[in-house]
């Protein structure tokens, strides 16, 4: 099975002095399924290149979930972002596929040097999103978006919602993807995103 990593959202429980990392228990069954090893990354890892090298990853998914935080520097960004631009720069060098995934999505962005907007009316709901000649419905769960105007360097939009945002994007080296949807939250699996893992990690798609 190829190994493939996922980024965790930070969760604070005070009342309890905690800091947790977390996972939507949905990704399990969805990459299972598609033959691939799903390996939660810890985001407090002090030296995260020896931590990746370590795990052999064929692949990185950056998940959802807490909003970005901007700082003039990375070493003045909160606990996450710090990790995952750690792991973007790794997987760059080493042109491992990742796949970043609305929040995920965002950070590979402003990663690339792009910014993010306010949007209203995208949390948990449906709209719909325009594929090169096709239509289709996916879910919405964030606050902030990327415009025409927002996109990173050597990023290019391949979807888009009717407002404007863009839905979708790729990298130009070809191994970096983002969509602002949660393919994990579709039950079942929607066909296009099992078919888009399936391109991004060289998976095997269901029997």
């Amino acid at each position: 099975m190829r190994r493939i990593g996922l980024t965790q959202r930070v969760d604070e429980f005070p009342h309890r002095s905690e800091t947790r990392d977390g996972l939507d228990q949905s990704w399990a069954p969805l990459l299972e399924n598609l033959d691939l090893c799903p390996v939660p990354l810890c985001n407090s890892i002090k030296r995260p290149s020896d931590y990746l090298d370590a795990l052999g990853l064929d692949g990185v998914i950056i998940t959802g979930g807490n909003d970005i935080q901007t700082a003039p520097t990375p070493t003045a960004l909160p606990l996450r972002d710090r990790f995952e631009y750690d792991v973007l720069t790794y997987c760059l060098g080493r042109r491992l596929p990742v796949l970043g995934v609305c929040r995920g999505m965002q950070i590979i962005n402003v990663f690339f040097r792009g910014t993010l907007s306010q949007i209203t009316d995208h949390v948990a709901t449906r709209h719909p999103m325009r594929h090169g000649d096709g239509l289709r419905s996916v879910n919405s769960y964030h606050n902030f978006c990327i415009y025409p105007r927002d996109l990173g360097k050597e990023l290019s939009p391949i979807a888009h919602c009717e407002d404007g945002s863009i839905e979708a994007f790729r990298h130009d080296n070809g191994f970096f993807h983002g969509i602002m949807w949660h393919p994990e939250r579709e039950i079942p699996s929607d066909s296009l995103d099992v078919e888009l893992l399936c391109a991004i990690f060289e998976a095997n798609p269901p029997c």
